[in-house]
């Protein structure tokens, strides 16, 4: 009787948060809500997700002054992986924090991010990372400091892999569905767009994004505005409760950045990974990207060996954990140098190296 009350709580919650009776019109809070009642076995909570997640898709973008043409012929000329992000940072804290960074000066908001900086920051001292995105001032704070550096990434790994894997072994396609995991607000999604834009791969394109923290909702919005021109993403959802082992089923792409780092022990990664590549009959496309701990560079050069690629089915595309780590370097635009980037443990993300490989999973011939 105490649960039922509890999950006909959290639905009431949920939608009053969606029709803005206890604050502003919050979808975030409303998916939190709905999801919390639907983990206790909810069925009404399961469909109001589910008209929510179509409402998302229906809601209007936010508007950012950038162009992604000329950041993306940057990219495509960058020297020693080094680029200038100051303009994508000024269009970002922009669509964050609702000022101009020329407004910074002397604004409270300065420390506040100061803070948020600070606590973030000290979660990625140790080999696993735990951080605190609950909060919306670190999801703000992981817009300015984070998100501009695990774009490229993404998009050079598709310029040079996947996109002509795609173009040999499937030509055109009507829908491209593409999975995130722990994505967040999903950087890779704009990284992924710069690599599909002008390569005539697909109509349309699908999005899955799986993270346990529901809350991201608002950033996503800035996401998917930076590839309104570059893509048609018909679908979009977030899904905070998910299945290992069903995670990658029907994608074409499955992306996966700095999740491992998060994760304990050598034989933790290698056995999260043999579920998701096992989770799919189709020629998936895995992407793991992550940060050159040792352990992480051994569990995925182990992934990348005959025996274990045996075991999941599938096949190596390319393995980078042989060669130097590779390193992100770029800098934020001075104002923020200045006023938040400041103090020990805040100085700007320069030369992060990271290792990634590039796995497809075998396609499965089910008898009849």
């Amino acid at each position: 009787h105490t649960e039922l009350i509890t999950r006909r709580t959290k639905i009431v919650l949920g939608k009053m948060q969606e029709l803005g009776k206890i604050s502003e019109d919050d979808y975030t809070k409303a998916v939190e809500w709905y999801q919390k009642a639907a983990d206790l076995g909810d069925e009404t909570a399961n469909k109001n997700l589910e008209i929510l997640n179509e409402d998302i898709n229906a809601n209007s973008l936010p508007e950012i002054d950038f162009d992604v043409k000329a950041f993306k012929h940057r990219v495509d000329n960058l020297s020693k992986y080094c680029y200038d992000i100051k303009d994508l940072v000024r269009a970002i804290f922009k669509a964050v924090y609702g000022i101009g960074l020329d407004e910074l000066n002397g604004n409270p908001l300065e420390d506040s991010m100061n803070e948020a900086l600070k606590e973030v920051r000290a979660s990625y001292t140790d080999n696993v990372c735990v951080t605190d995105y609950s909060k919306e001032a670190n999801r703000q704070i992981y817009m300015i400091a984070y998100y501009p550096y695990y774009i490229v990434p993404a998009y050079q790994i598709m310029t040079k892999y996947v996109v002509p894997l795609l173009k040999k072994q499937k030509g055109y396609l009507p829908i491209l569905k593409l999975t995130y995991l722990a994505g967040g607000p999903v950087p890779e999604l704009f990284g992924t767009a710069l690599a599909l834009s002008e390569n005539n791969i697909c109509d349309n394109v699908k999005v899955e994004v799986y993270d346990t923290e529901p809350g991201w909702f608002q950033q996503q919005k800035i996401t998917r505005a930076l590839c309104k021109s570059l893509i048609n993403i018909s679908d979009f959802k977030l899904i905070s409760k998910f299945d290992f082992s069903k995670i990658a089923s029907g994608a074409d792409i499955f992306i996966m950045q700095n999740l491992l780092s998060h994760i304990g022990s050598k034989d933790d990664i290698k056995d999260i990974c043999r579920q998701i590549i096992s989770s799919t009959f189709g020629k998936t496309i895995f992407i793991f990207i992550d940060f050159n701990y040792p352990h992480i560079k051994l569990a995925l050069s182990e992934i990348c060996q005959r025996d274990f690629l045996n075991k999941v089915n599938a096949s190596l595309i390319y393995d980078h954990t042989n060669e130097t780590a590779i390193a992100r370097h770029s800098d934020p635009p001075q104002e923020l140098l200045n006023k938040v980037f400041t103090g020990q443990g805040c100085i700007p993300r320069r030369n992060n190296k990271y290792y990634y490989v590039v796995i497809q999973s075998n396609e499965i011939e089910i008898p009849f």
